[in-house]
């Protein structure tokens, strides 16, 4: 029985060590992956300048204009209603 335990426990042991022992892989082995947190915060950033930001003529009422930024200056704005999608 002993033999056989000590058996068991060689066996566990060289594959550990054969574990430990396995060579490293080369660093440039895969070269883009340094990039990859980069590159997915480059994926999901918004165009800050869109093309449609050039254009600055926005219609709008001039006295609903002056309400609203007199309102927005005295901070009396009037918070938007809650809206639900159930029932």
């Amino acid at each position: 029985m002993f033999d056989v335990c000590k058996k068991f426990a060689l066996g566990v042991a060289a594959v550990t060590v054969a574990g430990c022992t396995y060579p490293m892989q080369p660093a440039d082995q895969y070269p883009g992956f340094g990039n990859a947190v980069t590159h997915d915060m480059a994926v999901h950033v918004v165009d800050p300048a869109p093309p449609g930001a050039a254009n600055t003529s926005i219609e709008l009422h001039g006295a609903r204009a002056d309400i609203l930024m007199e309102r927005y200056e005295t901070g009396t704005v009037i918070a938007p209603e809650e809206v639900e999608t159930g029932e």
